[in-house]
C-alpha cells in the first residue's frame, strides 16, 4: 500500500510505525500515545490548517484486555503467546 501525504505526516507515521514494530525491545505507553498523537495532530492540521493549535491533546487507542488478564514486562496487553 502506498501512502499518499505531506512529508510531515509521513515523518509521524514512519515514527509510529518505528515505536510500533515487532522489533522495538523499548516500547512503551507513554511513547506509544505521543507518537500516535503526533500523528493525529499533523493529519488534522493537513486537514484544518487553519485551526489552533492542538496544545495539550492526547490520543490514546484503548487495546481490548487479554482473556486473561495479563500484561507483559512493560505493562501491554498480552494477546497472544506463540505456542512453539
Amino acid at each position: 500500500m502506498t501512502v499518499v501525504a505531506t512529508p510531515e505526516i509521513l515523518r509521524a507515521l514512519y515514527e509510529f510505525q518505528d515505536e510500533i514494530r515487532s522489533g522495538n525491545t523499548n516500547k512503551s505507553q507513554r511513547r506509544h500515545d505521543a507518537v500516535l498523537t503526533a500523528r493525529l495532530i499533523e493529519i488534522r492540521r493537513d486537514v484544518h490548517p487553519r485551526i489552533p493549535d492542538d496544545d495539550g491533546i492526547l490520543c490514546r487507542l484503548m487495546d481490548a484486555p487479554s482473556p486473561g488478564g495479563e500484561s507483559d514486562r512493560r505493562g501491554l496487553p498480552v494477546f497472544w503467546t506463540p505456542s512453539c
